[in-house]
């Protein structure tokens, strides 16, 4: 009784997914398959179209692409696909997106376990705040060297 039940409710719902919000978070893949995960704001970054062709030359996978990229991003993206000969495709998603959501994925079809897959933690970019700081703090006065000796 319990088999029939079961059959049931499987052909009602459909058959049962592997980490369905990983999924819809990746463009229907699963994140262990990620070479690169980007997001719209990655996308919008100087040199993101130049380090996704590094990528794409390096790895032998699949993009995936959401349909809210930009039409002009998209058609970039998508000639640096065919210039590398790799296949993509266009995912259609219902929401709005906003820039923390996932824009563009680059995927095996077997599990490749990289840990850091995200883009701005592959490609890091280094804020002008931070770079002014240290600058600062190498250059510290005569009068801090004199009376802070310690302070740094």
């Amino acid at each position: 009784m319990k088999d029939v039940n079961q059959h049931l409710e499987q052909a009602i719902t459909g058959s049962p997914q592997i980490k369905p919000e990983e999924r819809h978070k990746y463009l229907g893949q699963l994140k262990e398959r990620l070479f690169l995960s980007a997001t719209f704001a990655d996308c919008k970054q100087n040199n993101f179209l130049q380090n996704l062709a590094q990528i794409l030359q390096a790895k032998e996978a699949t993009l995936y692409l959401n349909d809210k990229l930009p039409q002009h991003l998209q058609n970039e993206i998508l000639q640096l696909a065919m210039q590398h000969n790799r296949p993509f495709t266009i995912v259609q998603k219902k929401e709005q997106p906003t820039d923390e959501q996932i824009a563009l994925v680059y995927c095996d079809k077997q599990a490749v376990h990289i840990k850091a897959c995200e883009y701005n933690i592959q490609f890091p970019t280094v804020s002008h705040s931070t770079h002014d700081d240290k600058l600062k703090e190498e250059k510290a006065t005569l009068w801090q060297k004199l009376f802070h000796p310690h302070s740094k």
